[in-house]
């Protein structure tokens, strides 16, 4: 029988405990919030493992990252609205809300307001927090849709050279499921 962990009350918020004490303390949230849209939760997991997997290859800020990846859709009314115009008017003080809760430097809350708020701006998602997001939400946008142009689109839409390598290697594993699930009537 395996001893229980230790937890390391020392540990950082960018520890391996840290964040993840992070992660589910925002997922929970998610859940509070929106429990019934277990499509928007799991959407936003979707992003925040895709931003993550990217922020490994572009230096993104996992402090940043990862609360705007969950968050990015907290102020969105309507849970079958798309596009820019989705981004509810409270979006940003609904984040800052949630995250005044935890313990985060001041830089790494403002910044993920910003993206919160600048979410489907591409122009403005130029930092490599702000190009991690946009792909990593690009991506998690074309998943599950049999285009034969979603290549085309990753190519050209995406922001960062990862995002393009994270993008076709998701969505095409992503789109041989969906091919093999329809051949089997699943």
């Amino acid at each position: 029988m395996n001893a229980p962990r230790a937890v390391n009350q020392n540990a950082g918020p960018r520890s391996t405990e840290g964040l993840g004490r992070l992660r589910r303390g925002l997922v929970d949230v998610m859940l509070n919030r929106f429990g019934a849209d277990r499509g928007r939760i799991e959407h936003a997991l979707e992003v925040l493992r895709l931003a993550e997997r990217i922020g490994k290859k572009t230096g993104a800020d996992p402090l940043v990252v990862i609360p705007a990846a969950i968050l990015h859709d907290i102020g969105r009314a309507d849970p079958q609205w798309s596009g820019a115009a989705h981004c509810g008017a409270n979006s940003c003080a609904d984040a800052a809300e949630v995250l005044s809760a935890f313990d985060l430097p001041s830089y790494a809350k403002s910044e993920a307001g910003e993206l919160i708020h600048y979410w489907h701006k591409r122009d403005r998602m130029t930092s490599p927090n702000g190009s991690t997001l946009f792909d990593a939400e690009l991506i998690a946008s074309l998943h599950g849709r049999r285009s034969p142009h979603w290549e085309a689109v990753l190519a050209t839409v995406s922001l960062t050279a990862a995002g393009k390598d994270v993008g076709a290697a998701h969505l095409s594993r992503t789109n041989r499921l969906t091919a093999a699930q329809t051949d089997w009537g699943l």
